[in-house]
């Protein structure tokens, strides 16, 4: 008898989905507007945003993969995926992208996600069920 996917393990997937469709809507746009970032001698090469963006829909398109086929990797690859992923914005804030004014409220945003996550992955419910039988 198949088990269905708790609450959980679908708000998961549903948030990598949403980085997936992030990363895809900055992949359009850095190439859509390629012109205009090397005119105005963006701090940062189009190819950077270009293979960054490829990178993670493509890292976020396996996990959620694994998370939805309930893959043995599934809550390593979570875990692992939002640690790295909240490391990369991180310095590409901090050193990358011009001064910005809203580092607190990002802070405190990345926290509160971090723990959802956290908690998320850690509720029984969900661990049982990423363990396929």
């Amino acid at each position: 008898m198949k088990r269905r996917r708790p609450c959980g393990v679908k708000f998961l997937a549903f948030l990598v989905l949403g980085m997936v469709v992030m990363n895809g809507l900055r992949l359009y746009s850095s190439i859509h507007l390629w012109g205009t970032l090397v005119e105005y001698e963006a701090r940062v090469s189009p190819v950077y945003i270009v293979s960054t963006a490829v990178f993670w829909m493509l890292a976020g398109a396996a996990l959620l993969w694994a998370i939805w086929r309930r893959l043995p990797w599934a809550l390593v690859g979570i875990l692992a995926g939002t640690s790295i992923y909240m490391a990369w914005f991180w310095f590409d804030r901090l050193f990358l992208q011009y001064a910005n004014q809203n580092w607190p409220f990002m802070l405190g945003a990345s926290i509160v996600i971090l723990f959802v996550i956290l908690i998320t992955v850690f509720l029984p419910v969900n661990r049982t069920y990423l363990h396929k039988e």
